[in-house]
């Protein structure tokens, strides 16, 4: 466990802060930007749960803002450069408003109090296993303090935050419960150990209580969160398959979801589960990173290509129409063009219905920082392209399959970027795009659907159809 410093600078606070009335706590407003993955989402609800205990209210506004939280990402250097982009953003609004500004999430983790010495609009640094201080923290904020808390928790008592109690999520139909945390991996170019620490496993009978209550307020679609879930065993060594069968057997639970696995950790016993059990989507996430046996090894990973292929193989034995995504990298150091032909070959080979893709980044205190990033940005853009390319030519022919298909799918809302058409979702976790023909439907509603069109393979085009129809698909 590290502890880090605490700052107290209250002249410092008043140096750079404008000095408007206190709000009232009836008044206090907030804004958050979130960066990075799944488990930050689940980070930025609970803690806008404490701080609405706290008497605060969102605003999509950040000029409205009392408190701003920006909870950041730290496994890609992009994502940091936007976070902290974001924060110079936010520098007028402490100067006009006096909002108080939190940097949270895994950069916060990394950097602790070198956060406010950079940079002095900052008034809270807190790490992710710190979260349950926040509201304590908050109060010290407005009271004038700049703080930094960064410990790492990797103790197997250590209490994971849930929400705490059914009317916490009144109104929801989906919802994130963390069951694990950290990874003992250590692979050469990933900062996760660094910044969330060590594995710890929640207890089998917490998580089955939270997600009872859950499902008890009206949640029907869940994901099992953890940075290396399939590694998941609690404290009386109960693995992640037990936990799957556990969860998926719970009265009136629509779907069940999961991520990230490793291919190192996913087992038989997991792929049964999810075949054996109704609830769990046929989705698996499940990063490959490079097609290059060279590349893998240098990575750490401790698998090769042909070890991951018979994986693959494995699941599709027990679940012919699963959805297989991944993550890949491209341009790590050392990387030829034949080991990139090999990660183009494993797009192919292993049927990706899609991935995320990104360039190496080095990434500060990893295995690979010292190495020389010795792949050029021209040539890791271009082999981004042409990956992303043969992954799109892939994930189309993969899509066409749906086609035709009666499917329920859980509506999210209104598309982004048209508001007559409604954006849900299938269990294979397509997005699907359908317009509502003049009906009224809300968010969280499960409505049956026929595929027409795949969208550039990551999405699906669909029109309504009768819950006959779908009794009879």
């Amino acid at each position: 466990m590290t502890r880090l410093a605490i700052l107290d600078d209250s002249a410092s606070v008043r140096a750079n802060t404008a000095t408007p009335l206190e709000p009232t706590i009836a008044t206090r407003k907030l804004y958050v930007h979130t960066f990075g993955c799944q488990m930050n989402e689940h980070d930025t609800q609970r803690m806008g749960e404490i701080l609405a205990r706290k008497g605060f209210t969102r605003t999509e506004a950040a000029d409205e803002a009392d408190l701003v939280l920006v909870n950041t990402c730290s496994v890609r250097e992009h994502a940091v450069q936007k976070a902290l982009s974001e924060l110079g953003r936010l520098r007028q609004h402490k100067h006009t408003r006096g909002t108080r500004i939190a940097v949270t999430g895994c950069v916060a983790q990394q950097e602790g109090d070198k956060l406010l010495k950079k940079y002095p609009e900052i008034d809270l640094v807190l790490g992710p296993d710190n979260i349950f201080q926040l509201g304590a923290l908050v109060d010290r904020v407005f009271s004038g303090e700049r703080l930094a808390y960064a410990e790492l928790d990797e103790s197997p008592g250590f209490q994971f935050l849930g929400s705490e109690s059914a009317g916490v999520r009144s109104g929801r139909t989906s919802a994130f419960v963390t069951v694990q945390k950290g990874c003992d991996k250590h692979c050469s170019y990933c900062i996760v150990p660094i910044v969330r620490g060590a594995e710890v496993s929640r207890p089998l009978e917490e998580i089955v209580a939270e997600v009872e209550r859950l499902v008890d307020s009206g949640v029907a679609d869940i994901t099992l969160l953890g940075q290396n879930i399939d590694a998941y065993r609690d404290p009386k060594a109960r693995r992640f398959d037990a936990l799957l069968r556990a969860v998926g057997g719970l009265p009136r639970l629509r779907r069940l979801r999961f991520t990230t696995s490793h291919p190192n950790d996913f087992s038989e016993p997991m792929a049964r589960a999810m075949a054996e059990v109704e609830t769990i989507c046929e989705h698996l996430h499940l990063p490959a990173q490079s097609g290059s046996d060279a590349i893998l090894k240098r990575m750490y990973r401790g698998y090769t290509k042909q070890r991951y292929l018979e994986k693959i193989a494995m699941v599709r034995a027990l679940i012919p129409d699963v959805r297989l995504t991944s993550d890949l990298i491209v341009g790590f150091p050392g990387e030829t063009e034949e080991d990139f032909q090999q990660t183009l070959a494993l797009v192919d080979e292993a049927g990706f219905d899609g991935a995320f893709v990104f360039a190496y980044s080095v990434r500060p205190k990893t295995p690979a920082a010292p190495w020389p990033d010795d792949v050029p940005e021209a040539v890791k853009r271009e082999r981004l392209h042409r990956l992303n390319d043969a992954l799109s030519a892939t994930a189309i022919r993969r899509a066409k399959r749906f086609v035709g298909r009666v499917q329920e799918v859980l509506v999210e809302g209104p598309s982004r970027t048209n508001k007559d058409v409604l954006a849900a979702r299938n269990r294979h976790n397509h997005v699907v795009l359908f317009s509502a023909g003049g009906e009224p439907i809300a968010p969280g509603m499960f409505v049956p659907v026929r595929i027409t069109a795949e969208d550039s393979g990551y999405s699906l085009r669909a029109e309504r159809v009768s819950t006959e129809a779908l009794r009879c698909a």
